[in-house]
């Protein structure tokens, strides 16, 4: 519908416009200017996949797929389509949440389910659910991020702090909706994953 791409649209001038302000100035952990991006990796590949959603007594039975894709590293790819049309499931099947049914599903090298603490540390993900502690204050959680992620960018997150307007004294359950999804989106994009 017309109503539906234009809300694409304005989605997807947003994400441009936030991935060309996190670019500009990006530095690495030592403080050199990198001409690391977030959001790229070396390559997700999807062949032949088919994940099936087993019907309920109400309902039909969902099918995704089957889906052949390849994304290479610096590509950007918009997933849109409306509600239960299987953005959601494609995703949880990226991230190894799902298994699918059939067909080979790689990412970073290796299957999901294959993925060590090591490559999961290369790899950022938010999820519509996603929470962060929420008894802690925004930047107690950053701290404590800055020790698991090694390339974890400072000085990006305390920019994004300030740019979103999110006071890091306030404990993450004392945020608006919204203050929280950028707080999960600046964890994520901070982490320094490929």
């Amino acid at each position: 519908s017309v109503h539906a791409r234009s809300h694409a649209r304005i989605a997807l001038a947003n994400i441009v416009a936030f991935w060309s302000a996190l670019s500009a100035g990006m530095v690495d952990p030592a403080g050199r200017e990198s001409d690391i991006t977030p959001f790229t990796f070396s390559s997700v590949e999807l062949q032949d996949v088919h994940y099936q959603f087993e019907a309920l007594e109400d309902e039909s039975q969902f099918d995704l797929g089957p889906i052949n894709l390849r994304i290479d590293r610096g590509e950007v790819l918009f997933v849109c389509g409306g509600n239960g049309a299987g953005k959601t499931t494609l995703t949880r099947v990226l991230m190894g949440h799902l298994f699918p049914d059939s067909g080979e599903v790689d990412v970073l090298g290796k299957p999901p389910r294959q993925h060590d603490s090591e490559t999961l540390r290369r790899i950022a993900y938010v999820s519509d659910r996603m929470e962060l502690p929420s008894r802690r204050c925004l930047s107690d959680i950053l701290k404590l991020n800055q020790r698991f992620f090694p390339n974890w960018n400072s000085e990006l997150a305390t920019r994004l702090t300030n740019e979103f307007g999110i006071d890091p004294s306030v404990v993450f359950s004392r945020l608006s909706l919204g203050q929280k999804r950028r707080a999960v989106l600046l964890q994520a994009v901070c982490q320094g994953a490929e």
